[in-house]
């Protein structure tokens, strides 16, 4: 892969700069990364794009710089790039680099989750859940946090349990709640497997009462 991506072949450098982000069968190296998905990005190429603002957004390899990574991602959704609209209503919803606007942050949500993108699904359920573009809708919420929750999504299944277990926008159950409570914990959600805990946990033994004696014997 190095020796591609060092003879210009753009995808490679693309992934070669994963490898190095991700530390995949390679030491990681996000500045290295950095300098590849910048190679790669110069073609446009939308994964590279994104990648790059990813970075600038965490401060990882490259100071942080939430105008360039908004300016970046700008740019990659113009190629219809799922991942890239994601970023852009994370910035919306943070207020990063433009005003907090969840309006805005739904928008693009709403596209990248028509993409199957199982984070923005999320978000948008969350937002919903909390009422913060508004009034809550808890069935909205539900609706996306299971479309989620059925990509494995381990904080959208965790909050899909909650729904289950307050009956909210959906019919309380408690087998339901502890169903998506073990699927989140097996993704590793700490909040699902502290849930599960404190369920098992046995009560403390009641103190014994004093055996009553059969009126004959008083």
């Amino acid at each position: 892969m190095g020796t591609a991506a060092k003879n210009g072949h753009k995808k490679a450098m693309y992934y070669y700069g994963l490898m190095l982000d991700k530390g995949q069968g390679i030491t990681e190296d996000p500045g290295e990364a950095a300098v590849w998905y910048r190679r790669a990005a110069e073609s446009d190429m939308p994964e590279a794009v994104t990648a790059l603002a990813v970075l600038f957004c965490e401060g990882r390899g490259t100071k942080q710089d939430f105008e360039e990574a908004l300016k970046l991602l700008r740019k990659a959704e113009k190629k219809n790039y799922g991942p890239a609209e994601l970023r852009l209503g994370m910035m919306h919803e943070m207020g990063w680099a433009t005003e907090k606007n969840y309006e805005k942050a739904l928008k693009w949500y709403r596209r990248a989750a028509e993409k199957g993108i199982a984070d923005a699904q999320y978000r948008i359920g969350y937002i919903f859940e909390e009422a913060l573009s508004g009034a809550e809708d808890f069935k909205e919420a539900v609706a996306r946090y299971k479309e989620a929750a059925e990509q494995g999504h381990a904080a959208a299944q965790y909050r899909l349990g909650r729904m289950y277990e307050k009956g909210r926008g959906v019919e309380k159950s408690a087998d339901e709640a502890k169903k998506w409570y073990t699927k989140a914990a097996e993704g590793g959600n700490p909040d699902a497997k502290a849930k599960l805990d404190a369920a098992t946990e046995k009560p403390p033994d009641a103190p014994k009462q004093p055996e009553s004696k059969p009126a004959d014997e008083k």
